[in-house]
């Protein structure tokens, strides 16, 4: 019986490897990094603006955020990160070297007065990390988890979900950016609310008005499975569908 080659034996391991194996891994998905304060340090430029613009009768103010933070799909955030205001949104995988999905929220106080007739979100855009093409989208939603859970450290079952779905607020489309020095300057966004948003708004006065925000692009693009377990179980069943034959071929050679 001929012996069973390693030329063979390469060939049965690449035969039985499974269709996306070699499919691009995909990068870095996200929008907001960076955007805690204290990040990068003070810088100029206005590039920790998160405000809340509303219109009424009496003119037009903007609310600087109350508070701001994110959940990964585990519903953990880091600890003290709440604090800094980050709300990174989507996946980082390599920079952050984190394979969930981040979910971010933003509240803010509402004061009494109105009625508000118009509301829209400013806030500057930070680091966007966009794959395949040049452009994320965002989207902003209501929020039912109280924003006192929402700042805390621990995990909040059910928080990553509330984030991403429910009443849409409004969407935006954010160009890949990088943040770099020595201004670390950001181009800032004014995001129009639906009367959803502003209706909620109008509730909320003299309370906490809280979105949360998800990456749209994510529906389109999900991570490839880990092919590794699978890969390493056929190459050792092809490693030992070799040696088999190999001894029968021994065996086969020393018969008289």
């Amino acid at each position: 019986m001929p012996r069973i080659s390693w030329i063979g034996t390469t060939v049965l391991i690449l035969a039985s490897i499974p269709a996306g194996v070699f499919a691009e891994t995909i990068p870095d998905q996200f929008v907001f990094g960076g955007s805690g304060i204290g990040l990068h340090g003070p810088f100029p430029g206005g590039i920790y603006i998160k405000q809340l613009l509303l219109t009424s009768a009496a003119g037009e103010i903007a609310l600087d955020f109350y508070s701001a933070g994110f959940r990964d799909s585990l519903g953990n955030t880091l600890p003290s990160m709440e604090s800094s205001g980050e709300m990174i949104t989507g996946w980082c995988r390599t920079l952050c070297f984190h394979e969930f999905e981040y979910r971010a929220w933003i509240a803010f106080r509402v004061p009494d007065g109105g009625p508000y007739t118009s509301a829209s979100l400013r806030l500057a855009e930070w680091r966007v990390a966009a794959y395949p093409g040049n452009t994320e989208t965002v989207a902003f939603y209501d929020v039912g988890t109280p924003v006192p859970l929402l700042r805390g450290d621990e995990p909040v079952a059910g928080a990553f979900d509330d984030l991403g779905s429910g009443m849409l607020y409004g969407t935006q489309d954010l160009p890949a950016f990088v943040i770099n020095g020595p201004n670390y300057a950001s181009p800032v966004f004014t995001i129009p609310l639906n009367n959803a948003a502003l209706a909620a708004i109008n509730n909320a006065r003299g309370d906490y008005f809280a979105m949360g925000t998800r990456l749209a692009s994510v529906d389109l693009l999900a991570p490839e499975p880990n092919v590794f377990p699978a890969f390493a179980a056929v190459l050792a069943f092809c490693i030992g569908f070799r040696r088999h034959f190999a001894q029968i071929d021994r065996r086969e050679a020393y018969r008289p």
